[in-house]
C-alpha cells in the first residue's frame, strides 16, 4: 500500500489531477460536503476565484486516510507546475510530513539510501538498513551472552551484577534493549548478571558442643564442612576449638563451615586423667633393703575436694 501511495505521489510530480474552467463560480458553504465549512472549503473558494476548478475527490494523495486540504494543495501545486521537495529525495514535502520522514533530509535514517528510494522499494525510510534485532541473552551465562551480542553486530554495554535467589551465579538476569528490539548495528546492549544468592553471616560456634554447632550452622543456611578432632588442655571434649570461616564473616549461602572439635586432654600411656573432685584410691609400695623386710604396701586415698590424703593405713611388713 505504501508503494502504491508513493507511486501516486511521484506521479503527482509529473501529472495534473485538475481541470480548468474558464468561468468558475465560487460557492460559499460546505463545498466538499465534509459536514462543515473548513480549510478545504476556503481553499476551494480561493481556487475558484483564481479560475481553478478542483475536485477534492481526486483521492488521498498524501496518504492521510482521507481527502483533505493537503491533498487539495498538492493538486494545486501540480497544476501550477510547483513541486515542493526541499531535500530532493523524490518525495513531496507534504507527503514526507505524513510519512514521518524529514522533508529537509533526503536520508532520514542515515543508512545511505534516500527516503524516496526506500519508500518505493518497500523498506522503511525511518529505520536504517544496517539495523539488527537484539538477541535474547537472558538466562545465558555472561560469556555466552556477550558472544551472542557481538555476533549480532552489536557491542557490549554496561555489565552490572546483583544478588538473586532465583538465578544462578554468572547467569544473565536482564538486558537492555530487550530481545527482538531493532537497533542500529554497533549499538550497545546492557546486561545484568547474577551473583547468586546473597551472602549470609557465619555464626560463631566456638565453645559449643559439636551437635549444637552443627545445628547453628545449618540454621544459618550454611553446610557442615570437614570435622576434625584434636587434643586440648583448655577445651572440653566434644566442644568446638575453632571454625573456618570465622564467626561473623560473610559466606555464600550453602557454603561449608569447617570445624575442629576437642578430644580433651591427651594422656600418655600408663597414665590416667584425674577427676577434679571426689577421691581416688592410691596404693603405694615401699621397698626395703633388709632381708626380713622386702616391701610394705600402704593404702591411701586422695581427696580432690580437700587436697589431701585420707584413709591412710600402715599394714604390717611382709
Amino acid at each position: 500500500m505504501k508503494t502504491l501511495v508513493v507511486s501516486r505521489m511521484l506521479g503527482l510530480c509529473v501529472s495534473l489531477f485538475v481541470s480548468f474552467s474558464a468561468a468558475a463560480v465560487p460557492v460559499a458553504g460546505d463545498i466538499d460536503l465534509s459536514g462543515d465549512v473548513d480549510a478545504v472549503d476556503v481553499q476551494l473558494t480561493i481556487n475558484a476565484a483564481l479560475g481553478i476548478s478542483i475536485s477534492p475527490r481526486n483521492g488521498d494523495i498524501e496518504g492521510s486516510g482521507g481527502t483533505d486540504a493537503v491533498d487539495v494543495q498538492l493538486v494545486i501545486n501540480a497544476a501550477l507546475g510547483i513541486v515542493i521537495d526541499a531535500d530532493g529525495d523524490g518525495l513531496c514535502d507534504a507527503f514526507e510530513l505524513r510519512l514521518g520522514t524529514n522533508p529537509e533530509n533526503a536520508d532520514t535514517d542515515g543508512d545511505g539510501v534516500g527516503d524516496g528510494q526506500e519508500t518505493v522499494d518497500g523498506t522503511d525510510p525511518l529505520v536504517s538498513d544496517d539495523s539488527v534485532n537484539v538477541p535474547d541473552v537472558v538466562a545465558l551465562s555472561q560469556s555466552a551472552a556477550e558472544l551472542a551480542i557481538t555476533a549480532a553486530g552489536l557491542s557490549i554495554g554496561s555489565v552490572t551484577t546483583e544478588y538473586s535467589n532465583t538465578v544462578a551465579a554468572d547467569i544473565v538476569i536482564s538486558q537492555n534493549p530487550s530481545a527482538a528490539t531493532s537497533v542500529d548495528a554497533g549499538d550497545s546492549v546492557d546486561i545484568v548478571v547474577s551473583l547468586g544468592p546473597p551472602p549470609v553471616e557465619v555464626p560463631d560456634v566456638v565453645g559449643l558442643s559439636q551437635s549444637a554447632a552443627e545445628l547453628a550452622i545449618t540454621a544459618a543456611g550454611l553446610s557442615i564442612g570437614s570435622v576434625t578432632t584434636e587434643y586440648s588442655n583448655t577445651v572440653e571434649e566434644e566442644r568446638v576449638i575453632s571454625q573456618d570461616p570465622a564467626g561473623g564473616a560473610e559466606a555464600v549461602a550453602g557454603s561449608p563451615v569447617n570445624l575442629v572439635v576437642s578430644k580433651g586432654i591427651e594422656v600418655a600411656a600408663g597414665f590416667a586423667v584425674l577427676p577434679s573432685s571426689g577421691t581416688v584410691p592410691l596404693e603405694v609400695e615401699f621397698m626395703y633393703d633388709q632381708p626380713e623386710k622386702t616391701h610394705m604396701v600402704t593404702a591411701w586415698a586422695w581427696d580432690f575436694d580437700n587436697y589431701g590424703i585420707v584413709d591412710s593405713s600402715q599394714p604390717a611388713p611382709t
